[in-house]
């Protein structure tokens, strides 16, 4: 017996998906998706909208929603969904525009093609159910430096990467060494 499957997600769509979790408000930044217009810019930016028309804010609304709701999926502790992040996620992505199809090779396609608000979004929702098929969902994760906890897409070989990039490893790499010294576990 065949099993129907899903195709590797595209290339950009872990870069994508870091991309929307990143405009959260942090210590580092502000929230990036506070209002209709720099929601735009957003979509834009990422060449799933053109520029005009702004987007409205209940379109901002379930674009920080579906922010929220992959952000409480992904970094969920141990991978354990809570009902109220799978609530959440569900409610948001209800409507959003799919058109799925298969091919003779028993493969499945997601696809939202057209270059409206709601393309983008199915397009957003489509990667993350490629994301989530492919194997890539346990490769999102948040960076181990308290300081920081930016979201990351663990591209490594060996897929045990605990920081979003050498500056935050380093510093933690160097915290943890002069702890040790200091104690005296470490000369």
């Amino acid at each position: 017996m065949h099993r129907s499957r899903i195709p590797k997600p595209p290339r950009e769509a872990p870069d994508l998906l870091v991309s929307l979790l990143a405009t959260r408000a942090a210590a580092d930044r502000d929230e990036q998706l506070g209002d209709p217009s720099s929601a735009t810019a957003w979509l834009a930016g990422r060449g799933l909208t053109p520029s005009e028309p702004e987007v409205t804010e209940a379109e901002r609304r379930r674009l920080v929603d579906l922010r929220e709701g992959l952000h409480a999926l992904l970094l969920a502790p141990r991978r354990q969904w809570t009902q109220e992040a799978a609530r959440l996620f569900n409610r948001t992505i209800r409507d959003a525009p799919l058109e799925v199809s298969v091919t003779l090779k028993r493969t499945v396609r997601l696809a939202s093609p057209d270059q409206t608000f709601d393309g983008a979004f199915g397009k957003i929702v489509s990667l993350v159910v490629h994301c989530y098929f492919a194997g890539q969902w346990k490769r999102f994760k948040s960076c181990a430096n308290d300081e920081c906890r930016n979201v990351f897409y663990d591209d490594s070989r060996s897929g045990v990467q605990r920081w979003c990039g050498r500056r935050c490893g380093d510093k933690i790499r160097t915290r943890n060494r002069r702890s040790a010294v200091k104690h005296g576990r470490r000369r």
